[in-house]
């Protein structure tokens, strides 16, 4: 069973999967495999924004997404916000492994229910 396919990602009609990365690139393609795969939906932002990926996951709804360890180390440094775990994402897929992907799991669990997440080595 590949990634794509796998249940435990609990996407389905109602999900949507965010993605900033461009479609050229396998990580872009993710976004359009699993929501294909799971008949989602995909917000597609041109580029990853800092100041904006929250605002985006709270306004369209996202629920999945796939987040590299630059980009988490970059959201973990802006100022916390009373409202940054005030947020739709129910999994992520993030890599590589290590301290820095402990250290975002506490900020992905959102206020109701759990969250995945999933580590690439």
């Amino acid at each position: 069973m590949s990634a794509v396919e796998n249940p435990e990602w609990g996407m389905g009609e109602n999900s949507a999967y965010y993605s900033f990365y461009p479609l050229f690139h396998n990580s872009g393609r993710y976004a359009l495999y699993f929501a294909a795969a799971h008949r989602s939906r995909v917000v597609l932002r041109r580029t990853f924004s800092v100041e904006n990926y929250w605002s985006d996951v709270r306004h369209y709804r996202c629920t999945h997404t796939l987040l590299l360890s630059p980009m988490m180390s970059f959201l973990l440094s802006k100022e916390p916000r009373p409202d940054d775990r005030d947020h739709t994402l129910r999994s992520v897929i993030g890599g590589p492994m290590g301290a820095l992907l402990q250290k975002f799991i506490g900020l992905l669990k959102p206020t109701s229910g759990e969250a995945t997440v999933a580590g690439l080595d």
